[in-house]
């Protein structure tokens, strides 16, 4: 990768001398990536560790801009009796950059400059998580940590956000985001690093991980058609289930998917809708959920 930003090499780390992450080797350029895996697969350690919180039990952390991290935790440290701007000047003195213009940089940058002079306490949960997300690029950070940034934002925040994300990523940071909120992801351009029991076992696209990360799992499709559908399943030994106006079959890959349209196609029941029932990045999370249980 020519423009690497991070690079972890066969990392271990964990807490009180018992291993979280477990011989973990990783690559991240510019752009975006989501970090997902089960409850205890080890995404707030391997958060923690590449923003310097702890130090690796064995390994080694290379980044190409030392020091230069922003790091939005689940729980931000905002003061609720200051404006978003003093917030954001109090934190650029923290920093030892002054005051100048980078807290208008950054408020510009994050839309809030309108909600400069309101209370922190005054503000939408998505006005917040934007205000912790402008306090972390006051250094300029070339990596920045995202750990679970969308929780209890509403759609519309949410969508601010995400594009707020893609653009830094796009603008050549190294975006690191950590969610439950996989459903809106799903269309995000960018890369998944799957882990399972504080290992790596994938990274790519969803639909990739979904094919090589676990193979063995189907996943489920969503089918409209023209009379006769119903039957014609039954006939090409497909389990279905009803689920609304449409019918849901577990599949196992893409050369399954295609062998089923043209199955029903050879039987004259037109196909109106064939699609997955759920995204990708939901089936990828609810295989590994299934794996680690």
């Amino acid at each position: 990768m020519s423009d690497t930003v991070v690079t972890l090499t066969h990392v271990t780390c964990g807490y009180r001398g018992t291993p979280v992450l477990k011989d973990v080797s990783l690559t991240l350029g510019s752009g975006f990536h989501i970090v997902m895996g089960p409850n205890g697969a080890g995404k707030t350690t391997l958060f923690r560790v590449i923003g310097g919180v702890i130090v690796p039990m064995s390994g080694t952390i290379v980044l190409r801009d030392e020091g230069s991290i922003g790091y939005v935790m689940h729980r931000s440290a905002l003061s609720t009796r200051l404006t978003v701007r003093q917030n954001l000047e109090y934190w650029a003195k923290f920093f030892g950059g002054g005051v100048g213009t980078r807290v208008d940089e950054v408020m510009a940058y994050t839309a809030l400059a309108n909600q400069a002079n309101q209370k922190t306490s005054d503000v939408s949960r998505g006005q917040a998580q934007r205000l912790a997300v402008a306090r972390a690029l006051l250094s300029k950070p070339s990596v920045l940590l995202l750990d679970e940034p969308l929780s209890g934002v509403d759609p519309s925040g949410t969508q601010k956000l995400l594009t707020l994300f893609q653009a830094l990523g796009e603008a050549g940071t190294c975006v690191i985001v950590s969610t439950h909120q996989l459903a809106e992801l799903s269309q995000m351009p960018g890369e998944v690093i799957a882990l399972r029991d504080g290992q790596v076992i994938g990274q790519g696209t969803a639909h990739d991980l979904m094919r090589t990360a676990v193979p063995a799992q189907s996943a489920r499709w969503r089918i409209r058609g023209g009379a006769g559908l119903a039957d014609a399943l039954a006939a090409l030994g497909v389990g279905a289930t009803p689920v609304g106006d449409a019918i849901e079959v577990s599949l196992t890959d893409d050369d399954a998917v295609a062998a089923l349209n043209k199955g029903l196609v050879e039987r004259g029941v037109p196909v109106f809708e064939l699609a997955p029932a759920v995204d990708d990045l939901t089936q990828l999370y609810r295989s590994l959920e299934k794996d680690a249980s």
